[in-house]
């Protein structure tokens, strides 16, 4: 027979077995024989067994729920509890249950979700009200504000004074966090977004792809995907963000997973995809082993339009290393100069203002614009801003090789020396109104309203005038004297050459590296633009003007994309010649639109005794007339990038980063401020505890503002 000796403050008294359970107030046991001790392992082992069968025995009870309405009974036949704030398993014993509910982590989950939907799966004494379709529009509508113009940290504070002075209204029962609102903008807002944006990209059939890659301040690297496509409700074309995609490996095969994992994920066809759009990087644009050759396998009739704006600033780039390598040190080092110093932005102000006192040169701009690689139109506009201030940035440089401090006298004599030079200010007057010419064409290829006829008309016009600077009519090289440099250059150079016979050497070396950067102009606007002409001059046929002119009408046979009509290809062509005898001046009961977008919408929906004459042939206009001609909403987009995700907010993951450029595309694309962004019956159904689902990630809420940590 065993006994169960426990000590008290008393001496040993000896316990059946029986009651040992019953016991609350012991220390520890000894199991002993009515005369021997057992050995101490044996003790341990025993007790040690028994206390894991009685665990083992132990079972849920529904009743507990009634007083902890966040605990459930754990799935998988188990007698577990389950916490389903915390998604957390429980031991099925009450102690530690209500120590799991007293911890802190476990209230601030429960002060999340309390206020989004009943926690209670079988009822209980005391529910939780659900919040009213009014206060979730609310909810959602300053989600939508702080996504777009401020941290999400900021809705801690903010929610907090809406609801103070909301006494009386139904604002005073909002209880919005950081953590109901990045789940408001990654799992509502955003998944709601994306399949009305599916939703319109099937329904118009065709699309057009356009991919960029870049890289952000935590040296994250993505492929950002845009498609271009015809909404039939808003009657355009529009170009809408697709997603962001995370990619380590940038060869071709790469990017093509990537891109085709994202597609796929939205449900739409990439053999759907009827134009591809890039910058000219071998991995994007290479006819063996790059992105767009595995999309024209799966898609064959897909166009590759190479992005424009970047062509033109490359045309740009090459011409302008031609040029002697002084001209690129003092456009990034004069810059540089100023970018960071206070102090030498006023001393230089003081001159300025100094040297002129009239009003002559008010709203002269300042040397102070820096040069970068991602952005298309500065390099003219610095080069301007150091032309027109060349006397004032002369002098500035002699003062502060003479009073600046050591470290910097060497760089401020190199400038010195270089504004001194005639030559240097002969290059900068002779470059300065070519790139900005350039840039102005660039400026053309970015907007998104700009008809395909003027662009073609630009494009022409600019070559042209390019051309005849240098080449005669035949085709070939014009002498130096005759060479079209223009004219203030010319009269700089008879200034410069009436000093002396040696200035009039250097101009003429001068002369022939300013030729060599017009020849070089003329080729590469020659070799990257070819495709554009010939793209540029077929969508110019779908221009109003062209399809309803009896003069010069082009043949069907010359349309472009004719596999985009498919089987309806005669069909198409009995329409278009009936085209041309309508009367669409009494149709419109205006003046013919110019832009061929809204000719064609209004062609695609003229009825005639409920019937559509034009239908087919208008679907296939406009189809043509989703084509890209450059990246600029893709750089635009990364923009946003650079300042959604900055420094401070580094941790920001990608599905994050993701919801915030959706909800503000989108918001750009319609129009639409974010006060007016329209709440759709799917946010308010996807608006529940289910939104959560992900919320105990980390990851998947934006970072704190790291200036918190730091007091």
């Amino acid at each position: 027979m065993y006994v169960v000796q426990y000590p008290t403050r008393t001496g040993m008294v000896s316990v059946s077995p029986k009651s040992r359970v019953a016991t609350q107030t012991c220390q520890y046991a000894v199991v002993t024989t009515q005369y021997t001790l057992l050995p101490a392992r044996l003790e341990l082992a025993t007790m040690s067994k028994w206390k894991g069968q009685y665990d083992s025995g132990r079972k849920y009870l529904d009743i507990w729920e009634k007083e902890f309405p966040w605990l459930t009974k754990a799935k998988g036949g188990t007698e577990s509890a389950f916490c389903k704030v915390c998604q957390k398993i429980l031991q099925p014993r009450k102690t530690t249950i209500k120590l799991h509910g007293d911890a802190k982590e476990h209230k601030v989950r429960v002060g999340a979700v309390s206020s989004v939907r009943n926690l209670f799966e079988r009822g209980g004494p005391s529910r939780i009200q659900t919040p009213t379709d009014s206060l979730k529009k609310a909810e959602l509508q300053l989600a939508v504000v702080v996504c777009c113009h401020s941290s999400i940290a900021t809705i801690d504070h903010l929610s907090e004074v809406i609801k103070n002075n909301s006494a009386g209204s139904k604002l005073e029962n909002m209880r919005l966090h950081r953590t109901k609102c990045s789940m408001l903008i990654s799992n509502v807002i955003s998944p709601s977004l994306e399949e009305e944006l599916r939703k319109k990209v099937n329904e118009a059939k065709k699309y057009c792809l356009m991919v960029d890659e870049s890289t952000d301040v935590s040296s994250e690297k993505h492929l950002c995907v845009c498609v271009r496509y015809y909404d039939d409700a808003a009657a355009d074309v529009v170009t809408a963000f697709l997603g962001l995609v995370s990619v380590c490996d940038t060869s071709g095969e790469a990017l093509f997973n990537a891109t085709k994992a994202l597609l796929d994920k939205n449900g739409i066809a990439l053999e759907n995809c009827i134009g591809y759009s890039s910058d000219g990087a071998n991995n994007m644009t290479g006819e063996n082993n790059s992105l767009w050759s595995r999309i024209k396998q799966v898609s064959p009739n897909c166009m590759k339009m190479g992005c424009s704006c970047h062509s033109l600033a490359l045309c740009v780039q090459k011409g302008f290393d031609t040029l002697p390598s002084s001209l690129g040190f003092m456009l990034h080092e004069i810059p540089k100069w100023f970018r960071k110093s206070t102090l030498r932005r006023e001393k230089y102000k003081l001159l300025f203002e100094t040297m002129n006192t009239g009003e002559e040169r008010d709203g002269t701009p300042l040397p102070f614009l820096s040069l970068s690689t991602t952005r298309w139109l500065v390099r003219g506009k610095v080069i301007y801003n150091i032309l027109v201030n060349w006397l004032e940035l002369k002098t500035y440089f002699d003062c502060a090789m003479m009073e600046g401090s050591h470290d910097v006298r060497y760089k401020a004599r190199i400038l010195w020396d270089m504004m001194r030079d005639e030559c240097n200010y002969l290059y900068f007057v002779f470059s300065s109104p070519i790139v900005t010419e350039f840039e102005r064409v660039n400026s053309l290829f970015q907007s998104t309203n700009a008809t395909p006829s003027r662009l073609l008309y630009e494009l022409d016009a600019h070559f042209k005038s390019l051309r005849q600077r240098v080449y005669n009519a035949e085709g070939q090289l014009l002498p130096l004297e005759k060479v079209d440099f223009g004219v203030k250059f010319m009269v700089e150079c008879k200034r410069v050459q009436s000093k002396g016979n040696a200035e009039h050497e250097r101009v003429l070396a001068v002369q022939k590296r300013c030729q060599s950067m017009l020849i070089e102009l003329v080729d590469q606007v020659k070799l990257r633009l070819p495709e554009k002409r010939s793209l540029f001059d077929g969508l110019c046929k779908l221009s109003p003007s062209t399809i309803l002119t009896h003069l010069n009408r082009p043949a069907f046979k010359d349309m472009p994309f004719f596999h985009l009509m498919e089987d309806k290809l005669e069909v198409c062509e009995e329409q278009y010649r009936k085209i041309l005898y309508h009367p669409w001046v009494d149709a419109f009961k205006c003046d013919l639109p110019d832009d061929p977008v809204k000719f064609w919408s209004f062609v695609k929906k003229y009825e005639v005794e409920n019937h559509k004459p034009y239908e087919e042939l208008a679907n296939y206009a406009l189809q043509c007339l989703t084509t890209p001609v450059s990246n600029a909403v893709l750089e635009r987009i990364f923009s946003h990038v650079t300042a959604v995700k900055t420094k401070t907010r580094n941790r920001m993951n990608l599905k994050m980063l993701e919801a915030i450029l959706r909800v503000r595309t989108t918001l750009i694309v319609s129009g639409k401020c974010c006060k007016n962004l329209e709440i759709t019956g799917d946010m308010l159904e996807k608006f529940s505890v289910d939104m959560y689902d992900h919320a105990r990630d980390p990851a998947s809420l934006e970072g704190n503002d790291v200036l918190d940590d730091l007091y």
